[in-house]
């Protein structure tokens, strides 16, 4: 049995190696990590490579470790759940797995997240698992995008609780809305898991709402676009809300609704503020208008005015008519009130104070008003001005009563004045005897002044004389004073002896008799003491001096005198007052008494009236002795008459005012009345006017005070901001130590909590409120100047923000006080604080277990609690992990705790996400008798438990706890949200960066593995990390490759060019693309391609470059071998090129000598058997000449080197000369040549002239020569015509041979003909038709052929043409010589280094005109021989010794009297006519050797000199001369003359600027006809237009007082057209090499190159307009990916690098909407210019 056994083990042994060999193999392949775990011993028996790899850990490492690597492998807080699943793998049965999910610690000790799948692998022989078989998969990149998913629903959910907003959808078909959470609490009902159908969504809106609700709905759906509503809802505890409601459609891709969703948001505040708002405004204009008040706010720092309506209606204006302004305001005030007002708002600005002014303006229809402003200033927080805001008020009225009230009182002023100028000398004194007024009089008796006594005590002005004892004056005057004050009654005093002061300080002596009237008030007291003195000083000086008379004689004297004086005094006083009364503005009137029998008053008499009763009041004048209630009845009913009565009877005197109607009055008067003796003296004031001023004045303030009253209350208890208007509370030394509530408003009561203040006081309402806020209003309330803080009011638990300033006056210490709770934004703002230091603290670190804990700490230490963890729920989902974190003055809880011990309703509550917050646990659980004993254990009272959901099912819990009771605010329970929170994120975000590290390098080491180095630098593209791949290539140090050390590493040759690219890269920030050569450690240099691209941060700044060498050196050994191979073909066709030009000479110049020999002595009338000789001649050398001509079109045409030359010319002349040269030859054949051109043809034409005559020669000469007795037709027809381009169809027809089928397509192949029998009977080469396809398709046209072998062959092609620009008559050119002697006189230089030809040439000048030319051999005889003559013409070779055609042309040129002398150039090389066009020499003409006489003939006439022509156009032998537009006039410019039109452009430029500057007219109009030509070929249509309207401003004398602005105008055209140029030489707009090198010599295959690129191009253009409409940069990036060949290949960098430049600008925050624009165009016309350019190619 033991053997039996061990043989079993020895097996399963071999078994399980066996295994082991296949999952090696399987292992290879796999990306996962596969391994073994033995179960019994709990250690990995096996493991794939590829732990190497992910986890950095050599397999032998692990396969050495014992249980303890699971440990050390795996996260702490995963290690239970992995090794409890390792556990019940014991336990599987058949093909069942067990899966967990943990953390693998990954290199660099990062953390990631890996799912094992593990089954059975071995057991024993017992059935018992042995070993299992497991597969770890990374699942780190998952783990992250799930957590993202949930933190971006979780931010969702939290924006829209803060913005209630709610969202629903409901899909389609269908009634079912599924809403979010918000959206139920918006609606006031519990969320609903089935969703809520639209019925009972319409049931919760308001019934007026519905019909506007469907109709959004239903607009939705008609038209797809989403819709807004505001709508009002019902919740069902019957509150109304208004929600905003925005609701759109959601397609397929087909475009079919699939579902409805939008978005609900609870605006009902922002409505109520809105009708609040509404309701303030109209109340604030109401009281505006009442009040005749308005406002205004001046913005200082933009100087922006605002008025309320009030203002704009004190103004005169509409309100909201137009904008205010500073400006505006005093443009509408008064001119002497803006300085005023000015200054007194700049002293307020400095100062920082209140203000006050008056201002008088001008309203819209005129009138003048008079407004009051108060202002006050605003700061900001930096204590800075930064508004005034004020009232205005009308005070016109106000100021009207004013200004009436200070005329009465001027009038007051104007009678004092007349009392003080009376003749009378008397004092008004105050009861205490002090002087209040003199008169005149009374200042010159007593020699004083007003100044001196004014003001002062009476008996201190004027004392008694202090040496004269008897002296009793003054106090005899007091005695009298005194009196008059007891008894109210005039007391007249004896004459007294006074001493008055004198100036000297000396007496003088004065007798006066004295009389002291009392004046009583309206209460019968004596308000003043009138003292009149009468100065008898003379009168008694002179009694004195009668001496001897008897005693009696003088008392009679005495007594006498005194009854004189007395009567004197009276009538004195009756003048005096009679000129007082008449001096009065006011009626005065003297009534005597009259008495009734009992002798009481009755009534009164006028006694005295003065002149403003008859002058003003229109009194008659025949008053006096009249009674005065017979004048004026009224007086009964008014009370006037008993007023007098009284004081008549009483003494008292009367001060009343009274409304009298009648005898045709209907005034108010202000009478006084006081009696004297039996008289009475009345003053009578018309008040009227004041009345009505004081009236109104009273009935205006009263409306004012009360206006502004409700105004002021309504504003203050509108305002969001509470208010109370204090009194400030003093102690004796003047500090404020409490104040007193005057007034609040309904916020008040809501901010403090402090309820029925008024009346009471600070200390009564808030005893513990900190003395800082009295001490701050107190000092307001002393200074003056307002404050404005934010402090925290400790006693009411509350922050406040608080403005205070003083109002009314100091003394009343008046303080008012706005302010708002700002509690919640202060708790707010240390939240936030609090967040930012928690985030500073965790967002270094990077290990999870770590940030928890840190944030424990700094929450638990922030809401000084004893403990604060964060607990992780194991995998079982039912264990929550060991706590780490804060614990102060507590035992850490280290045990693992049940969640499935929590009480069910806990655990529900937790599992849903809802925190658990307790104030006081015991309390909350003390019928559980478990749980008590738990509390007590735990040492926990109250408690915050805030759970975290991953997934629906709960991850973690954050907790705090309390010894104590505790109770919690909102508050701190938010924050530990918000810390659970960010705690979490900043878990999942270390987890996500470490596996970005660990994925990072995972490229890295992938993208090294793929290239030949791989590399990264700074921004700035300096090298500072080494980089392995590239040290193991280039065998560079690190020290070495630091900074620019790298480009040692290039090739030399490559070395410059590649720094300087890589540099521009950098400075630009766009990718890097190069090509160079590369030192590997060998020193072999290696063909690289290296790319590199900038890498961004989140905010769009380079940190640093990626990039990477890859292998390109056989692709580039293939190109070289392609370029030298092309090179070789290239110089192959030079040498044929250059031995056919060779020929060419050689052969025409004996030719030349041939063909002329012949024709002259064919001119000479030979025998006819010597003329049949001649023409046989002839007729050889013609067609060895054709034979050659063919030859060399055929080469040129081949090469590509024949161009395509427009000229205006006569298309019916050339098609009669075309019949006419063939008729002779159809003659001869017996065949009919027939000519037919279609009517509606132009006869002129624009199209290449020589060419289409080749065409059409080669066709109608194999015609007939190939038709023999038969007919042969030329048709010319007007196919179509589009624009100025006519399509003209050729057809030549025959009846002859004809060809079969099989060599139709063959016939236009070189060297080709039909059938060999037809080379032998008809000769020719068989390059006619191939020189005539390839001249038409340089035309842009295509031959055809349609043929039947014997019945003959059509010939046809159609030939677009333009219209000619000029009609001319054409060249008749004739051989009769007209009028020879008008030539004989033509001096023509003929150079030519052949004899003979100079020989034949001579002949025929002389036979023609009898002209014998001077003759030169080469040009160094031309240049001699036109040096010393002048000739008309020149006939000049090209190729000579000494000196050639072109040198000696050019050197003549330059010649006094040569600039427009004709040169043609003669020459035997038929690609002369090529180089002609690139030489600088520019001849008049050109002549191919051998030519026809009449060819010469034509040339030379064609050329005549003016002076050979007459007036009317024609030649001296009649024929007519050709236009201007000729072709020596024609401009051809190819690419590769770009840099003769850059000169050219240069040169036009320069010559403008000295044209306008030297004022020379005729030079500015030279260049512009010589420029025309180029600037229209070139599309440079501003810059021509320019220099056309400059030339005719010019003309026409305007502008040449400014010749620099001309310049300058034009110039800038100018350069931008020489820049376009420039361009395009420096950078083509495309390059096709890359094609003719794929191509070579294959045109077909390069036409379908180029046919390809402009379909593409097309297409990318429309794709590219789209995209870039729609700014989608995706789409972009795919089109340039998808384009990136075809570009490479056309060489089409710019068009390549603006695309690349708009890509750039849609990247720019925000997006340059009108940089992107222009760049769009650009790329655009860049398109066009490149397809344009490939069309041009495709047709040529």
């Amino acid at each position: 049995m033991a053997e039996a056994d061990k043989s079993g083990e020895d097996f399963r042994e071999k078994d399980l190696k066996e295994r082991f060999d296949f999952i090696q193999k399987v292992a290879d392949l796999s990306p996962n990590i596969l391994f073994v775990i033995d179960l019994r011993e709990e250690r990995i028996t096996f493991i794939s490579k590829k732990v190497q790899e992910l986890l950095g850990y050599e397999v032998s490492y692990i396969l050495d470790q014992n249980s303890d690597i699971f440990r050390m492998l795996i996260h702490p807080e995963d290690y239970e759940e992995r090794m409890a699943s390792l556990d019940n793998c014991r336990s599987l049965t058949g093909e069942e797995e067990c899966e967990v999910e943990v953390r693998f610690r990954a290199p660099q000790s990062q953390w990631e997240w890996y799912r094992i799948r593990e089954k059975i692998f071995q057991q024993d022989g017992e059935g018992n698992i042995t070993h299992v078989l497991g597969i770890a998969q990374n699942i780190h990149e998952q783990k992250l995008a799930e957590e993202k998913l949930r933190e971006e629903h979780r931010r969702l959910e939290h924006a829209q609780q803060i913005g209630h907003i709610g969202s629903f959808e409901r899909k389609l078909p269908g009634d079912t809305m599924h809403c979010s959470l918000e959206f139920y609490n918006i609606f006031g009902i519990e969320p609903r898991k089935e969703g809520l159908t639209i019925q009972e969504f319409y049931s919760f809106v308001h019934p007026d709402d519905i019909e506007n609700l469907d109709k959004a709905i239903n607009k939705t759906h008609a038209t797809g676009k989403p819709h807004d509503t505001i709508t009002r809802i019902i919740r069902p505890d019957g509150s109304l809300r208004h929600i905003h409601r925005r609701a759109g459609i959601n397609k397929d891709e087909e475009g079919i609704p699939i579902s409805v969703y939008g978005t609900v948001q609870d605006i009902t505040e922002r409505v109520k503020a809105e009708k609040e708002r509404i309701r303030t405004e109209q109340l604030m204009r109401s009281t505006e208008i009442l009040a005749g008040m308005g406002s205004y706010e001046v913005l200082l720092d933009t100087q922006t005015v605002y008025f309320s309506d009030g203002l704009y209606r004190i103004f005169g204006e509409e309100p909201g008519s137009f904008a205010p302004t500073l400006e505006w305001i005093d443009q509408h005030s008064h001119p002497d009130d803006v300085p005023a007002v000015q200054e007194v708002i700049d002293r307020a600005i400095a100062g920082k104070t209140a203000y006050t002014y008056t201002r008088r303006i001008y309203r819209k229809d005129g009138s003048l008003r008079i407004m009051e402003a108060h202002g006050r200033l605003i700061t900001n927080k930096q204590g800075n001005i930064s508004k005034i805001i004020g009232l205005v008020q009308d005070i016109t009225e106000r100021k009207r009563a004013e200004q009436e009230l200070r005329r009465s009182e001027n009038r007051s002023r104007k009678l004092l004045e007349v009392l003080q100028n009376a003749p009378d000398a008397y004092l008004v004194l105050t009861p205490d005897f002090h002087i209040e007024m003199a008169s005149d009089a009374y200042l010159r008796a007593t020699e004083t002044t007003r100044e001196e006594i004014i003001g002062k005590y009476l008996f201190f002005v004027f004392p008694d004389n202090p040496s004269s004892p008897e002296a009793s004056g003054v106090e005899n005057l007091r005695t009298s004073l005194k009196e008059v004050l007891t008894t109210k009654k005039a007391h007249r005093m004896p004459i007294q002896n006074y001493y008055v002061p004198g100036p000297n300080g000396n007496f003088i002596q004065k007798y006066w008799s004295p009389t002291n009237s009392p004046v009583l008030n309206s209460e019968g007291e004596v308000e003043y003491i009138i003292h009149r003195v009468f100065d008898v000083t003379e009168v008694l000086k002179e009694k004195a001096t009668i001496e001897g008379l008897a005693s009696e004689t003088e008392m009679l004297k005495t007594s006498l005198e005194e009854i004189k004086i007395q009567a004197s005094q009276i009538r004195e006083s009756r003048s005096l007052l009679q000129s007082v009364f008449d001096a009065s503005p006011n009626s005065i009137i003297l009534y005597k008494t009259v008495n009734d029998p009992t002798g009481k008053p009755e009534d009164f008499e006028f006694f005295m009236v003065n002149e403003f009763n008859y002058n003003v009041l229109g009194l008659p004048r025949n008053l006096k002795g009249k009674k005065f209630s017979e004048v004026f009845p009224n007086v009964h009913r008014t009370g006037v008459l008993a007023q007098y009565r009284n004081t008549a009877e009483t003494g008292e005197p009367a001060d009343f005012e009274v409304f009298y109607d009648g005898e045709g009055f209907q005034n108010w008067f202000h009478f006084r009345v006081i009696k004297l003796n039996h008289l009475l003296l009345a003053t009578a004031e018309d008040i009227t006017e004041r009345k009505k001023g004081e009236q109104e004045l009273i009935q205006l303030k009263e409306e004012l005070a009360q206006h502004a009253t409700d105004k002021y209350k309504k504003i203050i208890n509108s305002m969001d901001e509470g208010f109370c208007l204090i009194e400030i509370i003093r102690d004796p030394s003047g500090a404020c130590t409490d104040y007193r509530y005057v007034e609040t408003n309904p916020v008040f009561e809501f901010q403090t909590g402090l309820k029925d203040v008024i009346g009471k006081t600070v200390n009564e309402t808030v005893p513990d409120l900190e003395p800082f806020w009295k001490e701050t209003y107190g000092n307001v309330a002393s200074t003056g100047e307002s404050i404005h803080f934010e402090d925290y009011a400790e006693p009411m638990g509350r922050w406040f923000d608080v403005n205070a300033f003083r109002i009314d006056a100091p003394d009343e210490q008046h303080v008012a006080i706005i302010f708002k709770d700002i509690t919640d934004r202060k708790e707010a703002e240390e939240r936030t604080s609090f967040l930012l230091e928690l985030n500073d603290a965790i967002r270094p670190l990077e290990d999870a277990a770590k940030i928890q804990e840190t944030a424990m700490q700094i929450l638990g230490t922030h809401l000084e609690v004893n403990r604060a963890y964060f607990s992780k729920v194991l995998e079982d989902e039912d264990t929550l992990a060991g706590r780490k974190g804060y614990y102060k003055n507590i035992e850490p809880i280290t045990s693992e705790v049940k969640i499935s011990d929590f009480s069910k309703e806990l655990q529900k509550q937790l599992c849903e996400g809802k925190e658990m917050v307790v104030q006081d646990l015991m309390k909350a659980y003390e019928k559980d008798e478990k749980a008590t004993h738990q509390i007590n254990n735990y040492m926990v009272r109250a408690i915050i438990a805030v759970p975290l959901l991953k997934n629906k099912k709960l991850a973690a819990i954050v907790t705090i706890q309390q010894k104590n009771p505790r109770l919690w605010t909102d508050q701190e329970v938010a924050l530990v949200k918000e810390v659970a929170d960010h705690t979490w994120a900043a878990m999942e975000r270390a987890e996500a960066e470490r596996a970005m590290r660990e994925s990072e390098q995972r490229f890295r080491n992938l993208v090294e593995a793929s290239a030949l180095a791989v590399w990264e630098t700074e921004p700035d593209g300096m090298v500072l990390n080494e980089s392995m791949s590239w040290r193991n290539f280039t065998g560079q140090s690190n020290k070495e490759t630091l900074g620019e050390g790298w480009l040692n590493a290039i090739h030399p040759e490559d070395r410059t060019r590649v720094k300087k690219q890589w540099k521009q890269a950098v400075a630009d920030l766009k990718n890097f693309d190069s090509e160079f050569r590369l030192l590997s450690a060998s020193g072999k240099a290696i063909w690289t391609n290296v790319k590199a691209i900038p890498i961004l941060d989140t905010e769009g700044k380079v940190y640093k470059w990626s990039g990477m060498n890859l292998d390109i050196h056989d692709r580039k050994q293939a190109e070289e071998a392609l370029i030298q191979a092309i090179e070789e073909v290239e110089a192959a066709s030079r040498a044929k090129e250059d031995f056919l030009s060779t020929m060419s000479h050689e052969i025409r110049t004996p030719l030349n000598a041939v063909i002329g020999l012949t024709n002259l002595l064919l001119d000479r009338n030979p025998r006819e058997d010597q003329k049949e000789n001649l023409n046989s001649l002839s007729f050889s050398a013609k067609n060895l000449l054709a034979l050659i001509n063919n030859i060399l079109d055929f080469s040129k045409l081949e090469a590509g080197k024949a161009t395509h030359h427009i000229t205006d010319f006569d298309l019916p002349l050339l098609l009669i000369n075309l019949k006419q040269a063939h008729h002779p030859m159809a003659i001869d054949k017996q065949t009919k040549l027939d000519l037919h051109i279609d009517d509606k043809i132009p006869a002129r034409i624009a199209t290449d002239q020589l060419k289409l005559s080749q065409v059409l020669h080669n066709l109608v000469s194999n015609a007939v020569k190939f038709t023999e007795s038969g007919k042969v037709n030329i048709s010319v027809e007007l196919q179509k015509q589009e624009n100025e381009t006519l399509w003209l169809k050729f057809d030549i027809e025959d009846t002859g041979i004809g060809i079969s089928e099989d060599k139709i397509e063959h016939i236009f192949e070189k060297f080709t003909q039909a059938e060999s029998s037809t080379v032998r009977q008809y000769g020719g080469t068989g390059l006619g038709l191939s020189i005539t396809r390839l001249l038409l398709e340089l035309m842009g046209s295509e031959i055809k052929l349609e043929s039947t072998p014997g019945k003959g062959s059509r010939f046809y092609f159609s030939l677009p043409v333009k219209k000619a620009k000029n009609e001319v008559f054409p060249v008749s050119l004739e051989t009769k010589t007209g009028n020879p002697e008008n030539l004989q006189n033509l001096k023509i230089l003929l150079v030519e280094d052949v004899e003979i030809n100079r020989r034949i040439i001579l002949q025929f000048l002389q036979n023609w005109w009898q002209i014998k030319p001077d003759e030169a051999k080469n040009g160094k005889e031309a240049v001699e021989l036109a040096m010393a003559n002048q000739y008309d013409l020149i006939l000049m070779d090209i190729r000579m010794p000494v000196m050639d055609g072109y040198e000696a042309t050019y050197r003549i040129s330059k010649l006094p009297g040569y600039q427009n002398i004709p040169v043609l150039a003669l020459t035997a090389d038929k690609n002369q006519e090529v180089q002609q066009a690139d030489h600088e020499t520019r001849f008049s003409g050109l002549l191919t050797k051998p030519f026809e006489p009449l060819d010469l003939k034509k040339k030379i006439l064609l050329h005549l000199p003016f002076s050979f022509q007459n007036s009317n156009g024609k030649s001296s032998n009649g024929e007519f001369s050709t236009s201007e537009t000729t072709s020596n006039q024609e401009v051809h410019v190819e690419d590769e003359l770009l840099p003769l039109v850059l000169s050219q452009l240069k040169e036009y430029k320069n010559a403008f600027s000295k044209g306008v500057l030297e004022a020379d007219l005729q030079q500015l109009k030279d260049l512009r006809h010589k420029s025309i030509v180029l600037l229209e070929m070139f599309h440079f249509k501003e810059l021509s237009e320019k220099l056309k309207k400059a030339v005719e401003s010019f003309t026409e004398g305007a502008d040449k007082e400014n010749p620099e602005l001309i310049i300058l105008d034009v110039n800038v055209v100018f350069d931008r057209a020489i820049k376009r140029i420039a361009d395009e030489i420096r950078e083509p707009s495309l390059d096709i090499t890359r094609y003719t090198t794929i191509a070579g010599k294959n045109i077909e295959v390069l036409q379908k190159l180029i046919s390809n690129s402009v379909r593409t191009l097309e297409i990318y253009k429309e794709e590219f307009i789209a995209a870039a409409g729609d700014q989608d940069a995706d789409e972009l990036s795919n089109l340039v990916h998808k384009n990136t060949t075809s570009l490479h290949y056309l060489q089409a960098n710019r068009l390549k690098r603006e695309i690349e430049e708009f890509r750039g600008l849609l990247k720019i925050e925000p997006i340059p909407e009108q940089d992107l624009q222009a760049k769009q165009k650009e790329i655009q016309t860049e398109f066009e210019f490149v397809t344009a350019r490939l069309k041009a190619l495709e047709y040529s």
